[in-house]
């Protein structure tokens, strides 16, 4: 190992588990190899740090687009 997995990829939380997100990626990844070089040498299945780690790239966006929806709404209603 290059770095510290579990600072960048940590464990998915029980409510993660019961996100249909996340198990929507977990379904779609579960069978694949997957390389991160920055962390490991090598390849390994994904695991559930894997997913977790995409899983919040999306939610921070998802999140990110709705407050800039909300800033947008706002703004409108104060013409």
């Amino acid at each position: 190992m290059r770095g510290n997995m579990s600072k960048f990829y940590s464990d998915p939380t029980p409510q993660m588990l019961d996100d249909p997100l996340w198990n929507a990626i977990w379904e779609e990844m579960r069978g694949w190899d997957i390389n991160v070089p920055t962390e490991y040498i090598g390849y390994t299945g994904v695991t559930g740090n894997h997913v977790t780690a995409i899983y919040l790239a999306i939610i921070k966006e998802l999140e990110r687009g709705l407050k800039e929806v909300m800033d947008g709404y706002k703004n409108q209603k104060r013409i």
